[in-house]
């Protein structure tokens, strides 16, 4: 039976790989890395190919950072937008606790939908999107209260922006 030696060192994972098993170290540091990728919470940073003297003859060392993946949300969330008051641009940030279709829209004070900023399938996890404060023909907006709403599933959240030309 051959082996595969792991040696862990806080972030950093060290794989020593036998030649004899087949493919070129190349092929093997794929191999890996896709193993590596199906790992729940992890995600690779960067990796490197090297012979070392430490290395067993006929083998190959492999280094990857591996760092834990980002926490999912435990439910869905609209934050405040920042800069708020803004002049230009802001960031609006949002989370999906669940996979699902998620709107985000922008409203002027009458109730009228100005701008879509978001309006697609998402898996679940934590986003940003950036508004430029056009409207949807990309016509600048005037300053004023705007109002931007997330809606997904039975989630409904508005808050309120300010421009400030």
């Amino acid at each position: 039976m051959r082996r595969i030696l792991i040696f862990i060192c806080l972030t950093i994972l060290t794989v020593i790989v036998p030649l004899s098993l087949g493919g070129t170290p190349g092929q093997k540091v794929r191999m890996l890395k896709a193993q590596l990728n199906e790992i729940p919470k992890v995600r690779i940073t960067e990796d490197s190919v090297s012979q070392k003297p430490v290395v067993p003859s006929g083998s190959v060392a492999v280094t990857v950072q591996v760092l834990p993946a980002p926490p999912l949300p435990l439910r869905f969330a609209l934050e405040q937008n920042y800069p708020n008051p803004y002049n230009s641009t802001t960031i609006i940030s949002y989370g999906c606790g669940q996979d699902g279709f998620v709107s985000l829209k922008v409203y002027n004070i009458l109730g009228q939908e100005v701008a879509t900023l978001v309006e697609e399938y998402k898996k679940a996890g934590f986003y940003t999107v950036q508004w430029d404060s056009q409207d949807r023909y990309g016509n600048s907006l005037a300053s004023g209260i705007y109002f931007y709403r997330m809606i997904a599933g039975q989630f409904v959240r508005s808050k309120k922006l300010v421009l400030v030309r």
